[in-house]
């Protein structure tokens, strides 16, 4: 089943280049003849945000048959790369698709459209696969649930933020010590999330290890260290490997990802942030700060990254 080129042939050594290509089939035709396909006939070479686009043309003689027959054979013969396999130049281009088309007035030829790019993926992932590419940023908000002790006061620019403290006396004896307990409520608070996508050469398992569950050690969007958790970092590879479709995900926490551990009555299991006794047990509505009594302390409870170092353009 021999073949004629659409145009000029190459020369040998491009096609000696092209019978190295991994993933061709010596059985690949399926009438079982030998079949071969020159190479780099009709070429065209377009850059895109995604990368280089490789268009090879060719045309397959031989064949017969019905059309639709005519056409899976052209497909399937010897030497016509298929998906899976790689430009010979440009080695690490897959071949994104491979087409057939009749030839006009012809029973026993058909042209074949071999495109090779880097798979743009389900999620849209354009870059050309380098770790220190610009990504795409996408940008969310969303709410979770968390107790505080505090509440707003007051209306417009005079809303301030206090302490939700509540007072406890014994009815039967109204001189004895006030007890003062801080209330704790359940809210929905808004954070913001940021996502970075990239496709990269490398497999992200490593850096995974590395920055997921850190928070960021230096400033980051506009915010001081520890605002930011880390809570995604990883992707699938749709070509065998080669690339990866990598999504960064960071989430802010306007308290700071640092916790506060505070003293605890042990009867109520409340926390002790109010004292029984003294001049802020006989002034309950001057603001307290628990850490002039030591009944709390600020942790950092994340490991810390220089997130820097991933080249995200922060």
């Amino acid at each position: 089943m021999p073949t004629t080129p659409i145009s000029e042939p190459v020369p040998e050594d491009s096609a000696a280049k092209r019978s190295d290509l991994k993933g061709i089939s010596p059985t690949r035709n399926r009438s079982g003849e030998l079949t071969t396909h020159v190479l780099n006939l009709e070429q065209s070479v377009e850059s895109t945000p995604n990368g280089p686009v490789v268009i090879v043309g060719c045309r397959v003689t031989g064949l017969s048959g019905p059309e639709d027959v005519r056409l899976i054979d052209a497909l399937l013969a010897l030497d016509v790369p298929q998906r899976g396999d790689y430009h010979p130049v440009f080695t690490d281009l897959p071949v994104d698709n491979v087409r057939a088309t009749p030839v006009a007035d012809s029973s026993d030829m058909a042209n074949v459209r071999i495109r090779y790019a880097y798979p743009t993926g389900a999620a849209g992932f354009i870059n050309f696969p380098d770790e220190t590419a610009p990504p795409q940023i996408e940008i969310v908000s969303a709410v979770v649930p968390m107790t505080t002790e505090f509440c707003y006061v007051g209306r417009g620019n005079n809303t301030q933020q206090n302490q939700i403290v509540l007072l406890h006396v014994t009815e039967e004896d109204e001189t004895s010590v006030p007890r003062y307990q801080v209330g704790e409520v359940e809210i929905q608070v808004p954070v913001a999330i940021v996502r970075y996508r990239r496709r990269e050469r490398k497999n992200p398992q490593d850096k995974a290890r590395d920055y997921v569950g850190t928070v960021n050690s230096k400033g980051v969007f506009g915010d001081v260290a520890h605002m930011w958790l880390c809570t995604r970092l990883g992707g699938p590879s749709d070509d065998g490997g080669q690339s990866y479709n990598v999504t960064y995900e960071f989430q802010r926490n306007v308290d700071s990802w640092d916790k506060v551990v505070v003293f605890r009555d042990p009867d109520t299991g409340y926390p002790m942030q109010i004292p029984t006794s003294g001049d802020n047990a006989a002034n309950p509505n001057k603001p307290f700060n628990p850490s002039d009594l030591r009944m709390a302390a600020k942790c950092r409870v994340y490991r810390e990254m220089n997130w820097y170092r991933l080249q995200l353009k922060f």
